[in-house]
């Protein structure tokens, strides 16, 4: 009895690992150089929708990707029991696929599943739930047979919609064409072209809006009166969201040897996130860079330009590109500015006085005011040439010496210092 039981227990574990669908689970890859950088999303999600089209030796196999994951382009397939696969399509965005196989048996059941795979190298594999299809056990009195492919060459405001016309009736020639909008009623219609024979068409649509899932189906109808369209499955796409912008903005902070850079990044398209940057240089043709910053959103970004050359003309521009690998460099317009001239005041260091323990007399002379009727002068002081200490600022409206006594300083240590004044936007070292 104990043992009956036990293989009843057995047979039912057993039917129910059978009648289990298998869900895979596919985690994030870390990044890597060939990868590019992960953006935090979700894994690669593929479905298998069931097959339409159905005939004694041919069928067509529907899937849905309903994520990309982190990646901008998933390839995507079927994989069928007989150990045939279709060929691969290339998707940059979630929505319906389709293939059609044909040469199969008459009278026999299939199986088959989705697969999706992103195309950098080490990437993420998933695979859609098994369907089935039993092909007919005759071969039918061939009717007109139209089939919706796959959207290619979508961009944020065109698209070419994809059909195949699997079977011509009795007709000599077939008019197609695609229903399709942003609802699954696909309320309007595209242009039409005329067939002689079965095979596969394309139609170009534009004027389409950014960041929006459409919907189309093929159509077919023979050049008879009376006689009704036939139509193929619904599939989807989704438009890009555009390209990214970014704008130069304005110099602000310009001086004898320092200048801050401005740009503003317009759009990020479809992206979500993007690398800003400035090239700057002498002339148009630029030659330096500055270092590239992260931003996850429209707005400003600066950079403060140090060490430039007193009374010389500057050229700028700011630079942006998504963080996607492959991606296009926006580019924004020339804009240029002067720093200004050396000022005609200048301050000299002269030698220390009064050294003592802890302390010591620091000695300057300003030699003139140039323009300005009164110059800021100080010392800077410290262990070493980053100084990392100040004296108070003196005011002086003409040539002068000028001194600060500095206390608390260690005994048997070298002291650095150096003179500085400040007047009219400039700073002036001894």
């Amino acid at each position: 009895m104990i043992h009956r039981i036990a293989n009843i227990l057995s047979i039912f574990i057993l039917i129910m690992l059978v009648a289990t669908p298998v869900m895979a689970t596919v985690l994030p890859p870390a990044a890597s150089p060939d990868q590019g950088p992960y953006l935090g999303e979700d894994e690669i999600r593929v479905s298998t929708e069931e097959a339409t089209s159905v005939t004694s030796n041919s069928a067509v196999l529907r899937g849905y990707l309903s994520s990309l994951g982190p990646y901008t382009t998933v390839q995507v397939w079927f994989e069928l029991s007989n150990g045939q696969s279709t060929n691969r399509q290339t998707m940059t965005a979630p929505g319906m696929f389709s293939a059609r196989v044909s040469g199969l048996a008459m009278g026999t059941e299939y199986q088959f599943h989705s697969v999706a795979i992103s195309t950098l190298m080490g990437g993420q594999h998933a695979q859609g739930n098994y369907m089935s299809f039993m092909t007919e056990h005759s071969m039918p009195e061939a009717p007109i047979e139209v089939e919706t492919n796959s959207a290619s060459e979508v961009t944020s405001g065109t698209v070419s919609l994809n059909g195949y016309l699997a079977s011509m009736g009795p007709y000599s020639s077939v008019t197609v064409w695609f229903n399709w909008g942003n609802s699954s009623g696909v309320p309007n219609s595209s242009g039409k072209q005329v067939l002689y024979g079965p095979g596969p068409f394309s139609i170009q649509l534009s004027g389409l809006s950014p960041n929006v899932t459409y919907f189309f189906r093929a159509a077919a109808k023979p050049d008879t009166l009376g006689v009704s369209a036939v139509y193929g499955g619904i599939n989807t796409f989704v438009t890009s969201g555009g390209a990214i912008s970014v704008s130069t903005g304005a110099e602000s902070g310009v001086s004898t040897n320092s200048a801050t850079i401005t740009g503003y990044l317009n759009a990020m398209g479809s992206y979500r996130s993007a690398y800003v940057w400035f090239e700057w240089g002498p002339t148009a043709s630029y030659g330096q860079t500055t270092s590239m910053q992260t931003t996850y959103s429209p707005g400003v970004f600066n950079y403060t330009l140090r060490g430039l050359n007193p009374g010389t003309t500057y050229h700028f521009r700011a630079l942006a590109v998504p963080t996607a690998a492959g991606s296009v460099t926006a580019t924004g317009v020339d804009s240029f500015f002067t720093t200004t001239y050396a000022p005609a005041f200048q301050v000299n260091t002269t030698s220390a006085s009064n050294i003592a323990a802890s302390s010591a007399t620091l000695n300057g002379v300003l030699n003139g005011t140039g323009a300005s009727n009164k110059v800021y002068v100080w010392f800077e002081y410290g262990p070493d040439t980053t100084f990392g200490n100040s004296t108070p600022q003196q005011t002086l409206s003409y040539a002068s010496n000028f001194s600060s006594v500095v206390n608390g300083l260690v005994p048997g240590m070298t002291y650095y210092y150096r003179a500085a004044s400040f007047s009219n936007g400039n700073n002036v070292y001894g």
